[in-house]
């Protein structure tokens, strides 16, 4: 790569911050989005048991549940107490099927998932989204020019904001939060003769 940039010379543009940690980031989740990852939280560690990829596979409910009642069985019936999954509708009903066909199993939907959801509708309001892009305008004026970073590193004592990210709504609500705590810094660096 760096050959190739050498090859077509001074003129060419890297991408920007914001690019590298919004576009590219969201084309990246999305070519993820299709895998299904399997994980059992085992002695209190979470271990990696396998991956599915379903591009061009409907995820429908049959297909969903024999993934997971492989995994229940690789794994030893006797040693699976539950199983965690999003809220999809297709992931409820699997969860029910396995709870049906064995009895001693428990299914519930992720609680991270869960939240994501409900901050996802919250964001989704009028004046809530109004806020949350001004919010990410902020952050990216500011983290689009390395002088006006080290600017705010001065004001902040060296910390940073935190930056949103396309896949999580958690994170715009972070984001807001953080711009909050530091909003006396930020006014102070904006009035700032520097």
């Amino acid at each position: 790569m760096i050959d190739t940039i050498a090859e077509v010379g001074p003129g060419i543009k890297g991408p920007t911050g914001y690019q590298i940690g919004n576009t590219y980031l969201e084309e990246e989740v999305q070519e993820l989005e299709p895998i299904i990852n399997f994980m059992i939280y085992y002695d209190r560690s979470m271990i990696y048991h396998s991956s599915v990829n379903t591009t061009n596979i409907p995820k429908t409910t049959d297909y969903i549940f024999s993934l997971m009642d492989k995994v229940v069985k690789e794994v030893g019936e006797e040693n699976v107490v539950q199983v965690v999954t999003d809220n999809e509708a297709s992931f409820k009903a699997v969860g029910m099927l396995l709870m049906e066909k064995r009895k001693h199993l428990f299914w519930s939907a992720c609680a991270a998932h869960c939240i994501d959801l409900m901050l996802e509708d919250i964001a989704s309001m009028k004046q809530i989204k109004e806020t949350l892009d001004q919010a990410k305008v902020i952050i990216g004026f500011i983290y689009n020019s390395l002088k006006v970073v080290n600017l705010m590193k001065v004001f902040t004592k060296d910390r940073d904001l935190l930056r949103p990210r396309i896949t999580r709504f958690a994170t715009e609500f972070i984001l807001l939060e953080s711009l909050i705590r530091y909003e006396a810094d930020l006014k102070r660096m904006c009035t700032t003769n520097e």
